[in-house]
């Protein structure tokens, strides 16, 4: 996730793996992390997939890791 070209790096976390999202209403959605970067200014982003191929842009507060093995 750059900004203006730049970017911070990758985050030291495995890729792929299931998450819960939360979004702005407070609703979680299952989601597959497939990106996890720290930007420019500090913040720590994460691209996720839902099920059906849709992307989605957070922030690593937004999501709950739940590991490479599918949660039951």
């Amino acid at each position: 996730f750059s900004q203006d070209g730049k970017g911070a790096g990758a985050l030291p976390i495995a890729i792929p793996q299931y998450v819960l999202w939360t979004d702005e209403h407070g609703e979680r959605h299952p989601m597959i992390l497939v990106q996890a970067e720290q930007a420019p200014d500090g913040s720590k982003m994460v691209g996720l997939l839902d099920f059906s191929g849709q992307a989605s842009l957070a922030t690593l507060p937004e999501i709950e890791l739940l590991g490479a093995k599918k949660p039951h």
